[in-house]
């Protein structure tokens, strides 16, 4: 008999799982899952409120720099989806952003196929009293569950507080 050789049956339990190791491996795999699904959905809440914020941010930014490179009135207009960018008088939008759709927001709302105007921008990149002061007060925004109120100043920057 070869004295090396292990005998078959401690060899063949080397080799593999048990079904007792397995199922624990199952287990502690569907923990982790279930807490990463948990923190993910946390994560892409938090990712909503962002993009809703930085979406209102840059359209009235966007629009006060339009009106000044452009040496032309823009309008920024609330539509169907978002929010729009144009010249006055034109219906060509020159920047769209999209609101999300978990986002509310007590600015008008869009009526009619063109939409509705926010703001007016006027060179040099400067918002437009009149349609400054017809803004909602507080204009709010409001992200699953979550609302900000946003103030929005003569040179066109957003500021957001819980």
């Amino acid at each position: 008999m070869d004295s090396t050789r292990l005998p078959p049956r401690l060899s063949r339990r080397t080799a593999a799982f048990s079904l007792i190791e397995f199922l624990i491996l199952l287990a502690i795999l569907g923990l982790i899952a279930g807490v990463v699904a948990v923190s993910g959905r946390r994560i892409l809440a938090g990712q909503d409120e962002k993009a809703a914020l930085t979406s209102v941010r840059q359209s009235v930014w966007e629009g006060a720099t339009a009106a000044a490179s452009r040496g032309v009135d823009t309008v920024l207009v609330r539509t169907a989806t978002g929010l729009a960018v144009r010249e006055v008088g034109s219906t060509t939008d020159l920047r769209t952003f999209a609101l999300p759709a978990s986002v509310t927001t007590n600015l008008p709302a869009a009526s009619g196929a063109s939409g509705t105007v926010v703001l007016r921008f006027t060179p040099p990149g400067r918002v437009d009293l009149a349609t400054l002061q017809a803004l909602p007060s507080p204009l709010t925004l409001t992200v699953n569950g979550h609302t900000y109120k946003l103030q929005v100043s003569i040179i066109g920057e957003v500021k957001a507080t819980s």
